[in-house]
């Protein structure tokens, strides 16, 4: 009785942290070696209704137009798939924060091998990139195109919950880097997160580079950044009572990093001073970084907080 009681409190409370924030967190794309105290807020860019207009209109004109040029490669007998790639990402639309009804899908480019199909989503443009497997397509990341009212982004489509269903067919083996028990009785009963609630990674000593913001002296000193690359965790403005962040675990796959958080907000009778960051250096061996480096962080719940992109130089 006591475990089901457990559970079903565990699927609301999965169901009540969707508002604190959704699975398509803008993923901060940067080609910095410094990443550190990226607010959640911050990613989670408001729509802009001025520029939706002129961009879903054009987006019209290229359904229209690609709707139109599949049909003609269907008459000359070319397309043997059930779907086209963009009737793909639309039946998923819903698991990487699109609108199958209302947002605007067309048909970008497509070769044997690949296609990219544009989604304009409230009035931000889209670019879902898509790899052909046997006779069908497989959604591999998703982009976002920055402008001056969205952040640019690039999310892996493993990155999403639920993306396993529809993702690479052959994933990079994960292996856990880092895991703790001690923060397991940590929960979060407040319906939001700090505004300012912030996680980076810092691949370099960002002190030579007037960056290290709040990053104490002595964390730096004792991460061997030839070996080690530093993750970091920042509740934000809280009470300095019964609030906490700590970085529970980490996986590796391939050149994707995920970094499982753990938050608590104050329960009755917690008068425990409030733990306001944590930091933690990882073996930097086994990463590529003359490709990309994916980093999600995700809390204990399984929402995404924050996604990251490291980009070579």
């Amino acid at each position: 009785m006591q475990t089901s009681t457990h559970t079903t409190k565990r699927k609301r409370m999965r169901r009540r942290y969707k508002k604190i924030a959704v699975a398509v967190a803008g993923a901060a794309v940067m080609s910095t070696a410094l990443l550190h105290g990226f607010p959640v807020a911050k990613v989670l860019a408001a729509p802009s209704q001025a520029v939706t207009g002129a961009v879903d209109a054009a987006a019209a004109h290229n359904r229209d137009r690609d709707k139109n040029d599949n049909r003609d490669q269907a008459r000359g007998g070319r397309r043997h798939e059930t779907e086209s790639p963009v009737q793909v990402v639309m039946d998923n639309a819903a698991t990487y924060g699109f609108d199958a009804s209302r947002d605007s899908f067309s048909l970008l480019s497509r070769s044997d091998d690949g296609a990219t199909v544009r989604v304009v989503h409230n009035g931000q443009v889209f670019k879902v990139d898509l790899d052909r497997d046997g006779d069908s397509w497989v959604i591999t990341t998703i982009r976002g195109i920055g402008d001056m009212h969205h952040p640019a982004t690039y999310t892996p489509a493993s990155f999403f919950p639920g993306a396993a269903l529809i993702g690479p067919t052959a994933p990079a083996a994960q292996t856990t880097v880092f895991q703790t028990d001690a923060f397991n009785s940590w929960t979060w009963t407040e319906a939001n997160y700090p505004a300012d609630m912030a996680f980076g990674i810092a691949l370099q000593d960002p002190r030579p580079a007037g960056t290290a913001a709040n990053i104490p002296g002595d964390v730096l000193d004792k991460t061997d950044f030839a070996r080690q690359v530093l993750l970091s965790a920042h509740v934000g403005s809280v009470a300095p009572q019964g609030y906490g962040v700590a970085i529970a675990k980490v996986v590796r796959g391939g050149n994707d990093i995920t970094v499982t958080v753990r938050t608590k907000s104050p329960q009755a009778g917690d008068t425990s001073a409030t733990k306001a960051d944590d930091y933690l250096a990882v073996d930097r061996t086994g990463f590529d970084f003359s490709r990309p480096v994916h980093v999600a962080f995700v809390d204990q719940y399984g929402t995404v907080l924050v996604t990251y992109t490291v980009v070579p130089r």
